[in-house]
């Protein structure tokens, strides 16, 4: 099954910010009874306290989460980006070593053909190094390490909205303008990207 950890983070922010609008509403619904005199002042400061309890809670629960589906993406992209022998196509690793001239367009065809694979990307990326004298560049997946870094930094900017669901920042997010290239790959065992 493909997962797309992106998407996950974003489920979490989701739920944890229902959480914490329904807190928000309880909370002013609180201050209204306070201020019609509905409730104790006693009262009044044991449910916001439990308020602040249950708005805290789903803070800290979102960033668990947060971090754990962090983990979750780091083992994935470490396991796609793992050389490995058997997703190598010997017909077009055969090509790259015998071939000494490659147009951009037969260049690119072969990038777009290997788009979900980690080995033959580094094969491809190898034979354009090789061969620096044709200029070839493509519109290739980013590599392992950028998408890393990449997710790192969405999954701070996803702790940064929970913490505070307010901002600029958080509706940013919750837009999916928050979303850094590579941060909705998906990973897993029908495919790679």
């Amino acid at each position: 099954m493909k997962v797309c950890y992106g998407r996950k983070v974003h489920d979490v922010l989701d739920a944890a910010l229902a959480v914490l609008g329904g807190v928000d509403a309880e909370r002013k619904s609180l201050d209204q009874k306070m201020k019609d005199g509905i409730i104790t002042q006693k009262r009044y400061g044991e449910t916001v306290t439990e308020l602040q309890r249950r708005r805290d809670r789903a803070v800290i629960d979102a960033n668990l989460a947060i971090e754990e589906i962090r983990r979750e993406h780091e083992a994935a992209v470490t396991a796609w980006d793992t050389l490995d022998g058997s997703k190598i196509d010997h017909d077009d690793a055969e090509l790259l070593r015998l071939c000494d001239r490659m147009s951009s367009q037969q260049y690119q065809a072969l990038c777009d053909k290997h788009r979900e694979n980690a080995t033959m990307a580094k094969l491809l990326a190898d034979y354009a190094e090789r061969h620096s004298d044709l200029g070839l560049a493509a519109d290739r997946p980013i590599d392992a390490k950028t998408r890393l870094t990449n997710f790192d930094t969405f999954c701070a900017t996803a702790s940064r909205a929970v913490k505070n669901p307010n901002t600029l920042q958080a509706a940013l997010f919750l837009d999916g303008r928050g979303d850094l290239p590579g941060t909705n790959y998906s990973y897993g065992s029908d495919s790679e990207s």
